[in-house]
């Protein structure tokens, strides 16, 4: 009886990124509109592997800022094309910016030591068992 509500809640930050998703559990259903099928309805299970994994991670966001745990772990950010890395840093950095999110960790695997300047970021290289902050 409470999933209209949780649809609503989940929406209003999937639509940050251009998804909206459905879910009914009689008949079960799980359905997505994203950015590549809009105006179309997919079930989740169609999806392709990259469009699933950036459907995930906004829903990771989307469920952590509904539940209040305010926090995300993301994993393997860095098997997205930069247009796509770049919009999944925004959403993300988005959300911290309005305090619907408290702390983001995003994973990506990268052997630069260079690292961009950014307040409220900090980045740090994994190597050897060793943790080394680069900014």
């Amino acid at each position: 009886k409470h999933i209209g509500g949780f649809n609503e809640s989940v929406n209003r930050v999937l639509n940050w990124w251009g998804y909206s998703a459905t879910l009914s559990f009689e008949p079960y259903s799980f359905d997505v509109v994203t950015p590549e099928t809009t105006p179309k309805t997919l079930p989740v299970k169609e999806l392709s592997g990259s469009e699933l994994f950036r459907f995930l991670v906004a829903l990771q966001c989307a469920i952590a800022v509904y539940s209040k745990i305010k926090m995300v772990l993301i994993d393997k950010a860095d098997i997205l094309i930069d247009a796509h890395r770049g919009k999944l840093f925004a959403g993300v950095k988005h959300l911290l910016d309005t305090g619907l999110l408290e702390k983001a960790f995003i994973f990506v695997a990268d052997k630069r030591r260079e690292a961009p300047k950014q307040e409220g970021v900090g980045f740090y290289l994994v190597e050897k068992g060793k943790v080394e902050r680069l900014s």
